[in-house]
C-alpha cells in the first residue's frame, strides 16, 4: 500500500485485513441482495401467471354458465315438443 509507506507493518497489515473483510462482507451483502432481487421477480411473474390463470377460469366458468343456460332452453324446447307430440298421438 503505497499510501502508508512511514506506517508500521502492524498498521497496514490490520488495514488490509480490515479491507478485505470489509470486501468479503460487501460480496455477501451483494448476492444476498441479488437473491432478493430474484425471488422478487420470480414472485412477480408467478403473481402474474396467476391473474391470467384466473382471467381463464373466470372466462370458462362464463362460457358453462352460457351453455347451461343454452341447454335449459333446449330441454324446455323437447319438453314442449314431447307434450305437443303426446297430445297428437292421443288425439
Amino acid at each position: 500500500m503505497i499510501f502508508l509507506r512511514g506506517c508500521p507493518r502492524a498498521v497496514t497489515s490490520t488495514l488490509a485485513a480490515v479491507l478485505l473483510l470489509f470486501l468479503v462482507v460487501l460480496v455477501f451483502r451483494s448476492k444476498s441482495l441479488y437473491e432478493d432481487f430474484q425471488k422478487a421477480n420470480r414472485l412477480q411473474s408467478y403473481e402474474k401467471y396467476m391473474e391470467e390463470i384466473t382471467e381463464l377460469l373466470n372466462q370458462a366458468e362464463e362460457g358453462a354458465d352460457f351453455g347451461k343456460s343454452q341447454l335449459e332452453k333446449l330441454d324446455k324446447v323437447v319438453g314442449i315438443l314431447e307434450n305437443s307430440t303426446k297430445k297428437r298421438v292421443s288425439a
